[in-house]
């Protein structure tokens, strides 16, 4: 009889084990499914604040492009001042200036915007430009980086660059790899 005590008492511990069980189980099993369900709603929230972060990004740096592309000739007067293609922007630009004239180009716009000065120089070869003035530098200057910013920020379905490609950069074109680069 004693050792049939000695049972009840440890099939009481048992069975208030077993409850104390279950009752940890279902608080897992419930805590779990909110757990769940808070982590995939944190990680949709981060994955969509990291697509408008990136997007934010882009526009930034499309703005700075343009400003880029629209500022270059700012000082064009101030440092080429008094010479003839200044006075007159129809004048052509003497071949004994180019290559002061395609530095000062590309240190205020091309190297700015990732651009290849010798790509831009056969650019201008083509002969809507030749004989280069002033007149058809801003022009060739105006078509040139459009067309590379419409590569590297293009419309929906138009071609060019993508938000992956700019990520992968590091949002900075020196860091896009060659195929990724404009020319024209």
């Amino acid at each position: 009889e004693q050792q049939n005590q000695v049972f009840a008492e440890e099939n009481g511990k048992l069975s208030k084990t077993v409850d104390d069980l279950v009752l940890i189980s279902k608080f897992l099993n419930e805590t779990s499914e909110g757990l769940s369900d808070s982590l995939e709603q944190i990680t949709e929230f981060l994955a969509d604040q990291i697509v408008a972060n990136k997007a934010i990004l882009i526009g930034t740096l499309e703005n700075t492009y343009k400003q880029r592309k629209d500022g270059w000739s700012c000082d064009y007067n101030s440092v080429f001042g008094g010479r003839t293609f200044t006075l007159d922007y129809n004048a052509e630009i003497p071949t004994t200036e180019f290559n002061s004239v395609m530095d000062y180009v590309a240190n205020r716009a091309l190297d700015e915007l990732c651009l290849d000065r010798n790509d831009f120089t056969e650019f201008l070869a083509l002969p809507e430009y030749t004989p280069l003035t002033s007149n058809r530098l801003n022009a060739a200057m105006t078509i040139y980086t459009g067309r590379a910013l419409d590569w590297y920020f293009p419309e929906v379905n138009e071609n060019g660059l993508t938000q992956d490609d700019w990520s992968n950069a590091a949002f900075d074109c020196e860091n896009l790899i060659e195929k990724y680069k404009f020319s024209s």
